[in-house]
């Protein structure tokens, strides 16, 4: 079974609607526990993406509370 990918830290980014820390949406969270693993799957195989970008956002943010 597909763990979840949550990794506590648990912020989201309005943008895009996923998560910071695991790049899922809130109706992906909810769902995950009652999901089957092809669904679960297909989510995972979609993070990396997503999470990748919300990373230009990050550095902007960091670069504003920085100056």
């Amino acid at each position: 079974m597909a763990k979840s990918p949550c990794i506590a830290i648990c912020r989201i980014d309005h943008p895009t609607g996923c998560c910071v820390g695991c790049g899922r949406t809130i109706p992906e969270i909810t769902q995950w526990g009652d999901a089957d693993e092809t669904w679960r799957e297909g989510i995972i195989q979609q993070l990396p993406a997503r999470l990748h970008r919300m990373k230009p956002r990050k550095a902007q943010r960091l670069g504003a509370l920085l100056s």
